[in-house]
């Protein structure tokens, strides 16, 4: 659709139907956790550090992204919930609307471990041992071409690739430039057939533990559990 600011009309698409509609849409979704394996860091026992994010498949599944829960634009997802209240106007001029745009269940594709090389990460421990990373981005968004080419997603789904204990940045000869990414969204043009052109959206995106959180923010909630993925998720639904 399209909207008129100041006599200029600027064109957008959005995730869904037309909210005017009242219907719902459902939106499937393909899930790949990803593992780093580190060729330059070691631990005590000088095997290779290894971050995993496998483990923490369950709670994301279970979480209120794919799951419903109570917000002031009714029982139902997060990004659902989001949706709802910014087309409030459209939608709330009749009781028991239909119009909901929801996230299938994750469907769990083959996981991937990524090899980082030397001079691509950093590596830190938190007071409970736990290791964390900092990686560069540009190493990552190749790596992500790849895997999207590898793994069986289709243009009507969301892929979402998740990563564990890890942030990102900008490193420049081996140099962190810049620093801290919690995720991205993109889209690639994936195939032509004649004149249709067939787009594939993306969301990647990291999950921090408590505890990692706060040593590299000093708040345990920056880009802790679902807060990265739910910023992305939202931002691919509303900006594809």
């Amino acid at each position: 659709s399209s909207f008129t600011s100041d006599g200029q009309s600027y064109a957008y698409t959005m995730v869904g139907q037309n909210p005017a509609l009242r219907r719902t849409t459902s939106v499937p979704t393909d899930y790949v956790p990803l593992s780093f394996y580190f060729d330059e860091f070691v631990d005590k026992s000088g095997n290779n550090i290894t971050i995993d994010a496998t483990t923490v498949t369950g709670e994301i599944k279970d979480s209120p992204l794919f799951e419903d829960a109570e917000y002031a634009s009714g029982d139902t997802q997060f990004v659902d919930a989001q949706m709802r209240a910014q087309f409030w106007p459209q939608i709330n001029n009749r009781r028991n609307d239909d119009y909901h745009v929801l996230l299938g269940r994750p469907q769990t594709l083959t996981p991937v471990t990524i090899e980082v090389p030397y001079g691509a990460a950093q590596m830190f421990v938190d007071p409970s041992g736990t290791y964390f990373a900092l990686i560069d981005i540009n190493f990552i968004e190749s790596q992500l071409n790849t895997m999207l080419q590898l793994e069986p997603v289709d243009v009507r789904s969301i892929p979402i690739f998740l990563t564990r204990n890890a942030v990102y940045g900008d490193f420049s000869m081996g140099q962190l430039v810049d620093c801290c990414i919690g995720g991205f969204h993109t889209a690639y043009n994936s195939r032509q057939t004649a004149n249709r052109t067939f787009v594939q959206t993306v969301v990647f995106a990291t999950s921090l533990d408590s505890d990692v959180s706060n040593e590299v923010f000093g708040d345990s909630g920056e880009f802790a559990d679902i807060n990265a993925l739910s910023h992305e998720l939202a931002e691919t639904v509303n900006d594809p």
